[in-house]
């Protein structure tokens, strides 16, 4: 994981479009953290769902019959990877993954 896995788009942007070197991905890294964290704010998916698995979890009260979800940083949670696609006959690995389970 970067230093923090919480980037802002120009962050993310600028680190990309400085990058000397693009063999060992590290130049898009950055926006692929971004996109996760994004995914989980804006998109409403779970962290727990995500690769990579930005630093923010759920943590879910229930009080007086109501249910409450809260987001929260937490570093710990973060890894870094990729997850393997299977389409066809074909397979790739992709950056940034969203995994849901259908009920």
């Amino acid at each position: 994981m970067p230093d923090s896995a919480v980037f802002s788009l120009q962050e993310s942007l600028v680190h990309f479009l400085e990058a000397t070197l693009t063999q060992d991905q590290g130049h898009i890294n950055r926006l692929h953290w971004h996109i996760a964290a994004r995914l989980v704010i804006e998109g409403g998916f779970r962290p727990s769902d995500i690769v990579p698995h930005p630093p923010l979890r759920v943590e879910t009260v229930q009080k007086r019959g109501k249910i409450k979800h809260s987001l929260i940083y937490d570093e710990s949670v973060a890894r870094a990877g990729e997850q393997t696609i299977l389409g066809g006959l074909k397979t790739k690995n992709v950056d940034v993954v969203v995994c849901l389970a259908l009920k």
